[in-house]
């Protein structure tokens, strides 16, 4: 199957021209469902390409939780579809630092380890940066804030 674009004026105009009430998503449940029926894959079809479980995908699709890191990789791979968007990563606050660095961590695609070990500090501090509870050195504020 090609690749998929989906994007929000496409999902509206496409909604609209269905006659229902154009509605943009807005939870990484509504974008999976999205993503999946633009490729016309059945949640069988996705998991089996996938390697993620029909159960984890049905629980996704339907905003019983927050999908990790490691299944949106996943699903966003065979999907065609940035980790950004299906993560909703792109809607995520940026008013502290803390939520600055969050959002620039998850929107790379990284987990807490794997960005302590690229920026070498540890996860506790990544953690507590995230948190707002400590502000990084000055060297590496400027490090990801450059990025």
């Amino acid at each position: 199957m090609g690749e998929v674009s989906i994007n929000k004026e496409s999902f509206v105009t496409a909604t609209h021209l269905r006659g229902t009430q154009p509605k943009v998503p807005n939870t990484p449940g509504e974008r999976l469902f999205h993503a999946r029926s633009a490729k016309g894959l059945t949640i069988r079809e996705l998991a089996a390409a996938s390697g993620v479980t029909e159960a984890t995908i049905s629980y996704i699709e339907n905003n019983h939780g927050q999908p990790t890191l490691r299944v949106l990789k996943k699903l966003s791979a065979v999907l065609d579809v940035s980790l950004d968007y299906l993560g909703c990563y792109d809607l995520l606050p940026e008013e502290s630092l803390g939520q600055k660095i969050k959002k620039y961590r998850l929107m790379s695609g990284l987990t807490i380890n794997e960005f302590a070990t690229l920026i070498g500090v540890s996860d506790k501090s990544i953690r507590s940066w995230e948190k707002d509870k400590r502000v990084p050195f000055l060297h590496i504020q400027r490090l990801l804030l450059h990025k």
